[in-house]
């Protein structure tokens, strides 16, 4: 039988029980890692336990959030990787394809060109708009950022990963893949915003539809996962909020900066992305042979 991505799930064990017991797995692996390390250290540094002392040690810290980020993501890998073996008892590789095989040429190739495109978009930007940005890179945060190059590819993979499991989860229930995508963009990224509702949301939504329109027209995670990797690298040149543990940047965008050229800069990247890799004709990016 020939699985796509969402059909591949149909594999292992999928009643929701067993998808509550899974989600109950990561969150514990999780918590068992984190919370001690939170509490510990509130109490070490001799602060209550509120919430101001944890953004005091976890977010205004780097070093704080640097720990609980490494700690927690790979707590988190493990409780997934566990939850998809154990519980749906089914090959850990069917988040990222349906043959159980993984292509890095595929993921080289969505880093490289969503990067480039980023940074090229980017610097026409700089040029047309340069008040929008600050410089923000300081040598004495040299260290902390080669740290951040070393880890964030890691947490992107861990948030591809966890992605692909929901997302393969509710094509169980919604097979259409674009009321799935759209679906996907409401609930991921539009809820969660929903007291703070502006057209960011709104791109923020298309985000999320974009992700998962990606996944099934390539029948493949590995696209996603470069793009993700690329995106999370691009915040130590440009930080426009918060990112992965309080990373140092080079540039900041400035509080005052417009919000309608950002929409038209990731239109303009989603664009061209989608072009490069599905719109063409005897498209030689088309999807690699697994390594």
């Amino acid at each position: 039988m020939n699985f796509t991505f969402l059909t591949v799930a149909r594999q292992g064990r999928n009643g929701w029980k067993r998808y509550l017991t899974a989600i109950a797995l990561i969150i514990g692996t999780f918590s068992i890692v984190c919370l001690p390390l939170i509490l510990m250290t509130t109490l070490i540094a001799g602060l209550p336990l509120e919430n101001s002392s944890y953004d005091a040690i976890f977010y205004d810290n780097f070093y704080g959030s640097f720990a609980l980020i490494v700690l927690g993501t790979g707590s988190f890998l493990l409780g997934l990787f566990l939850a998809v073996t154990k519980i749906h008892q089914r090959n850990f590789l069917t988040l990222v394809s349906p043959n159980n095989s993984i292509s890095w040429q595929r993921i080289i190739q969505g880093f490289s060109i969503f990067l480039a495109l980023r940074i090229v978009a980017w610097i026409l930007l700089y040029f047309l708009l340069p008040d929008r940005y600050i410089l923000s890179f300081q040598a004495s945060t040299l260290f902390n950022f080669l740290l951040s190059f070393l880890v964030l590819p890691i947490t992107a993979t861990a948030t591809a990963l966890w992605l692909a499991y929901l997302l393969q989860g509710l094509g169980l229930v919604i097979r259409n893949s674009l009321a799935l995508s759209i679906l996907w963009g409401l609930l991921l990224g539009g809820i969660p915003y929903i007291s703070n509702w502006n057209a960011l949301v709104l791109l923020n939504i298309f985000h999320y539809i974009f992700i998962a329109w990606i996944i099934f027209k390539d029948n493949r995670l590995e696209l996603v996962m470069g793009l993700m990797i690329a995106d999370r690298y691009f915040t130590l040149l440009l930080k426009s909020g918060e990112n992965a543990f309080n990373s140092p940047s080079i540039f900041q965008l400035a509080d005052s900066a417009s919000t309608l050229p950002s929409i038209l800069y990731f239109l303009f990247v989603y664009g061209i992305f989608y072009y490069i890799f599905f719109g063409r004709k005897n498209n030689t990016l088309s999807p690699a042979s697994p390594h």
